[in-house]
C-alpha cells in the first residue's frame, strides 16, 4: 500500500514538473514575442498604421500588452475592508508567489480584488502611491491597520479580564490569538511569555490568580493547567463550605427558637411572681394596718422590734415562738 502511494505521489510530481516546464517555455516564448513586437513597433510605427499614442495605457503607466499573463493557479480572495488587512495581504502575497506574479502583476491583481470600501480607499490614494505594489500596500496599511489601532489593541490586551461564563480554555485561546496579531514580529518564546502574563492577569478570582503565580508556570499551557486545577479545587471547597454552613445554620435556628420560647416562659413566670408579691403586700398591709401607725398622744409609744406593731416590746411579741432577751 505504501509503495503504491509512493508511486502515485512520484507520478504526480513528475506530471507537475512537466507542466511547470511547459509553462516556463510558453512564458519565454511569449516574452520573446513581446520584445520582438515592441522593438518593431518603436522602430517602424508608420508601417503598422499606428502610433505610440494609440497604445492603451493603464493608470499605472503600463500598456495592456504588458499585462497579458498566464492563467493564475489560484486567485486571491476579494477584500472589502471588513476583515483584518494583515491577514489578507499575507494571503494575497502567498497567492502571488504561487502564481509567480511580477510586481506590476501583483499591483493589477490587487486592484482587481478590491471591492466596496476598500476600492473607494484605493481610488483615493495618489498616483505616486499607485506606482508600485509595495507603495500601494504601505498606503493601504496606514488606513486599514494604523499604528494607533495597534497601540489600542495592545492596551486592551493588557487590561483584559475574564468574562462571566467564559471558560479558561477559551480565554487562553483568544489571548494567544490576540498576542500573535498584536506582536507579529516577536519570537515564539516572547509571544508565549506575553500570553502567559496576560492570561494570569485576566483571571478574575484573586485566590486562583495568586495560586497560579505561586505555581511559577513557565509556559502558557502550564498556567492553563494550574488555573483549571485550582478552579476545580475552589469549586469543590465551595460546595463543602455550603454544606457545612447548612448543617450549622439549622441547629442555630432551632436553638434560637428554643431560646425565644424560654424567654417567653421566664417573662410569664416573672410577671406571675410580681403579681403574687403585690397581692401578698396588699394582704399584709390590710392585716396589720391598724397597728402600723403610731398612736396619738403626748407620750412616746412603744414599738416591737420584731413585728413592728405598737403597744408591746419584742420580748413579749406574740409572733415569735421563743422569747428573746432585748429592750
Amino acid at each position: 500500500m505504501a509503495a503504491r502511494r509512493d508511486s502515485v505521489s512520484g507520478f504526480a510530481e513528475r506530471v507537475l514538473a512537466a507542466d511547470i516546464k511547459a509553462l516556463e517555455r510558453q512564458a519565454e516564448v511569449s516574452q520573446a514575442n513581446l520584445h520582438r513586437l515592441t522593438n518593431q513597433y518603436f522602430r517602424t510605427p508608420s508601417e503598422h498604421g499606428c502610433s505610440q499614442n494609440s497604445r492603451k495605457r493603464t493608470g499605472t503607466g503600463l500598456s495592456t500588452d504588458e499585462f497579458k499573463c498566464k492563467k493564475p493557479v489560484i486567485m486571491p480572495d476579494i477584500y472589502t475592508g471588513e476583515t483584518k488587512w494583515n491577514n489578507y495581504i499575507a494571503h494575497f502575497v502567498a497567492c502571488a508567489d504561487l502564481n509567480a506574479w511580477s510586481d506590476s502583476e501583483r499591483l493589477r491583481f490587487l486592484e482587481a480584488r478590491l471591492r466596496g470600501y476598500a476600492q473607494d480607499v484605493y481610488m483615493g490614494i495618489s498616483a505616486e502611491e499607485k506606482s508600485s505594489f509595495l507603495s500601494v500596500v504601505s498606503a493601504l496599511s496606514e488606513i486599514f491597520d494604523p499604528e494607533a489601532l495597534v497601540t489600542s489593541r495592545k492596551a486592551k490586551l493588557q487590561s483584559r479580564v475574564r468574562s462571566e461564563g467564559e471558560s479558561l480554555a477559551s480565554m487562553c485561546s483568544l489571548i494567544c490569538k490576540e498576542v500573535l496579531e498584536v506582536y507579529p514580529g516577536f519570537s515564539t518564546e516572547a509571544q508565549d511569555e506575553l500570553a502567559l502574563d496576560c492570561f494570569v492577569g485576566a483571571l478574575r478570582d484573586r485566590d486562583i490568580r495568586i495560586a497560579v503565580r505561586r505555581g511559577r508556570p513557565k509556559t502558557l499551557s502550564e498556567a492553563l493547567n494550574l488555573a483549571i486545577e485550582f478552579e476545580a479545587i475552589d469549586q469543590s471547597e465551595g460546595v463543602l463550605r455550603a454544606r457545612r454552613y447548612a448543617h450549622v445554620v439549622s441547629p442555630q435556628v432551632d436553638s434560637q427558637n428554643n431560646s425565644s420560647q424560654c424567654i417567653d416562659r421566664l417573662e410569664a413566670q416573672v410577671n406571675k411572681l410580681l403579681e403574687e408579691n403585690a397581692r401578698l403586700t396588699e394582704m399584709l398591709n390590710e392585716a396589720g394596718g391598724t397597728h402600723r401607725s403610731p398612736p396619738s398622744g403626748g407620750y412616746r409609744p412603744i414599738q416591737c422590734w420584731n413585728c413592728g406593731q405598737w403597744g408591746h416590746i419584742r420580748r413579749f411579741c406574740p409572733f415569735q415562738a421563743v422569747p428573746e432577751q432585748g429592750n
